[in-house]
């Protein structure tokens, strides 16, 4: 089943107003045009207004004749064409009243076409802060929707398995998008509302400077969920002209822009990193099976949690049925990993010398240096 992500605009809306003189319609959108989604509820009699006259608008159309109700209908329904198998549709809407909307009713409208009657569509997520009233805001919402393709949608791999639909939504996301889905060699649709041609953006051979994601692992690494470090010392102007295209600087704040949270998130998807001394460092080399699952498991958070256990105040992770145990401390989205065993009698020696022990997280973090491994899937 291929992953299909649609931006969702405000289509419908229009195309609803074309067709039907609605001046009560056109009032009520209006009112709501600049609202942010979290306002939703505070709408519900101009919500539930809206959406009634959309479904009876809806109605009248057949079954072959929805696909012009709008742009990501039609596109959606081509894309089906196209590729002859069932979607996983993911509608991502701009962070307002109207976006989301919008989005529902395309959902509504998807359900209960037959063309994607074994295709499963999604409940529309808003991405929050993805408006373009305020451009600061534009660019942090255009980082949070670089991540929920690398955090939720394209888990299970890029390539074929996520096609990206730019026909929809903001057209100042559409570049953005273009180079993550070149990025990740994932195809890309656009379709024109008035036409019937579905239109592939062709892959570009990109040339990108990987070295300096190696270069500088230490800093990237440093960023927040925000993608923010806040430094008192100012960056040198060596490492601002080489990052320059990646970051923004402002006073003592760095800032990952949407093209660097593309690039670093694509360069991070190869490798797992964590913290440990030099000592704990030594011990991993000589255990291949602990460097295994590291490289296979480990670096898995559904998988690490699955297998963590709380032994004498520590935590664990137990690999199973074997004698394999990795002791780590996991904080602010770091893992720090400082004693590794795959003799089980050195464990359990190890685990009741500790019985008792207040766990010095600063000493562990003051000891420890970026390590990496390359993942397998």
């Amino acid at each position: 089943m291929k992953k299909v992500v649609t931006m969702v605009g405000t289509s419908i809306f229009d195309n609803y107003r074309r067709e039907v003189d609605d001046q009560n319609f056109k009032y009520d959108t209006e009112e709501l045009k600049e609202k942010s989604a979290e306002e939703y509820k505070e709408d519900d009699v101009r919500i539930r207004r809206i959406k009634s006259r959309l479904e009876k608008w809806i109605s009248q159309f057949t079954e072959s004749d929805k696909e012009e109700l709008s742009a990501e209908i039609k596109s959606l329904v081509k894309l089906k064409e196209k590729f002859k198998e069932d979607f996983e549709v993911y509608l991502l809407c701009s962070d307002t009243v109207t976006g989301r909307l919008a989005a529902e009713v395309i959902r509504d409208v998807l359900q209960y076409m037959e063309i994607f009657k074994d295709s499963e569509i999604k409940k529309p997520d808003c991405i929050k802060n993805l408006q373009v009233q305020d451009n600061e805001k534009f660019k942090v919402g255009m980082n949070n929707l670089i991540h929920k393709f690398y955090d939720e949608i394209a888990t299970s791999g890029w390539g074929d398995n996520v096609i990206i639909n730019i026909t929809g939504g903001y057209k100042a996301t559409i570049p953005y998008l273009t180079i993550l889905g070149q990025v990740n060699r994932s195809p890309i649709f656009y379709i024109f509302e008035d036409t019937d041609a579905l239109i592939e953006i062709p892959y570009l051979p990109l040339d990108i400077k990987w070295d300096l994601f190696e270069k500088y692992e230490s800093l990237f690494l440093e960023f927040n969920e925000e993608d923010i470090i806040e430094r008192e010392e100012e960056l040198p102007y060596n490492v601002k002209k080489e990052l320059e295209g990646l970051i923004e600087v402002a006073g003592k704040i760095v800032r990952l822009n949407s093209f660097g949270v593309i690039f670093w998130e694509k360069y991070r998807e190869k490798y797992f990193f964590y913290y440990a001394s030099e000592e704990a460092q030594r011990e991993i080399e000589k255990q291949p099976n602990i460097k295994r699952i590291l490289q296979t498991k480990f670096w898995d958070k559904q998988k690490r949690k699955e297998k963590e256990k709380l032994k004498n105040g520590h935590y664990v992770y137990d690999d199973g049925d074997n004698s394999y145990r990795i002791f780590y401390i996991e904080k602010d989205g770091r893992i720090y990993i400082y004693k590794t065993f795959e003799n089980h009698d050195r464990y359990e020696q190890y685990l009741e010398k500790v019985k008792g022990e207040t766990i010095k997280f600063e000493d562990i973090r003051a000891n420890s240096k970026l390590w990496k491994v390359i993942k397998e899937r």
